[in-house]
């Protein structure tokens, strides 16, 4: 994202795109509709979709040594 469309983006938009500086390669995005974070990660070489409130709470999550929650 250039300079220019930074200070054109939303703070959700920029709040992803922090995310994806930080944990490249992991699709990431935020639901206009839910109004939530997502991410699709690989757990065991299965996908698994996290959800979360906040950037904060989905970076924790993606490199959470705990993942999957809750254990099985």
């Amino acid at each position: 994202m250039t300079a220019d469309a930074r200070s054109d983006a939303s703070p959700a938009a920029l709040a992803v795109e922090e995310l994806r500086e930080q944990f490249p390669g992991v699709p990431l995005w935020f639901g206009l509709h839910t109004r939530m974070f997502w991410a699709l990660v690989r757990v065991a070489d299965s996908p698994r979709l996290v959800e979360a409130i906040t950037p904060q709470e989905l970076a924790t999550a993606i490199k959470a040594p705990w993942w999957p929650w809750p254990s099985q």
